[in-house]
């Protein structure tokens, strides 16, 4: 997984990069919440399987599964 940082970025979105790999996978940072949740809904729906949560060292830390996702996304 190729992961870029930045500082002030705490939540990370991962997805598929091509259709049938589950393993080849990118990954983009994102500084709120609701970049990433907005970020991740647009690869859920482009079926690219994403998977978010916070980059360490932030507490508590989150990871939300592909099949969480859209629950997620929506909550306030």
């Amino acid at each position: 997984m190729i992961v870029r940082a930045a500082k002030n970025k705490t939540w990370f979105v991962s997805y598929k990069t091509r259709a049938g790999s589950h393993h080849e996978r990118m990954t983009d940072t994102f500084q709120s919440e609701d970049e990433a949740k907005q970020f991740a809904m647009r690869m859920l729906k482009e079926k690219k399987y994403p998977v978010a949560g916070t980059l360490n060292p932030n507490q508590p830390r989150q990871i939300i599964s592909s099949f969480r996702v859209a629950s997620w996304a929506t909550l306030d």
